[in-house]
């Protein structure tokens, strides 16, 4: 399972990327180690000239309540919407760390990509609960060998109809699965330090020798 993430994009990058403007700069401050429970940067539609708004929302819900949920596979997020009112909602993730066969004990590995400085990772809100889950499918042979599952990573025109409440989920997730290449991606190798929540800071996500 997804169950850690880092965000440390800069403001004016998701800016760029997105094609929205925004005066919220607390919500950019960088986070290395995210577990479930702590907030995360969500971008919503946005209608009008502003395609998007961002706000912060806690990652699989908080205080350990019913909705503690970090991941959600996305065959069940039409589900969820339908049942519970969530909406299709959207992460700039710096990255994820998996662990070989989900070995907190063992070494973490770092998933990046290669020529962007972040990824748009879909993702499902409800807002009067105030929490955010990460949408996971089956993960591609670069990742496999790890962990089966990994999020759903979009590109600019799917990140655009993810959060347009007329497009069909299943549909667009079945056609955004083969948007990056797994030359698009970096997976490495980095230190056991991120296995404790409690550290954070820049150095856990250098490189460290096989």
């Amino acid at each position: 399972m997804i169950d850690r993430i880092a965000f440390f994009a800069k403001k004016n990058e998701v800016e760029e990327y997105f094609g929205f403007r925004t005066d919220i700069d607390h919500l950019f401050e960088p986070k290395y180690n995210i577990s479930p429970g702590q907030t995360i940067p969500v971008l919503l539609e946005e209608p009008g000239k502003n395609p998007y708004k961002v706000i912060n929302l806690f990652w699989g819900g908080k205080d350990g309540g019913i909705d503690e949920r970090p991941v959600i596979e996305v065959e069940n997020v039409e589900k969820l919407i339908n049942e519970e009112g969530a909406l299709r909602c959207l992460l700039p993730l710096s990255g994820f760390y998996v662990w070989k066969n989900n070995d907190k004990k063992g070494s973490p590995f770092f998933v990046r990509m290669l020529n962007q400085p972040f990824m748009a990772v879909a993702g499902v809100c409800h807002l009067e609960k105030d929490y955010v889950m990460l949408v996971i499918t089956e993960s591609n042979p670069l990742i496999q060998p790890m962990s089966e599952k990994m999020p759903l990573i979009l590109d600019e025109k799917y990140a655009v109809m993810w959060i347009d409440k007329t497009r069909q989920t299943d549909k667009l997730a079945q056609d955004a699965s083969n948007l990056f290449l797994l030359t698009d991606l970096s997976v490495l190798r980095v230190s056991k330090k991120v296995n404790n929540p409690g550290n954070s800071g820049p150095k856990l996500i250098q490189p460290i020798p096989k």
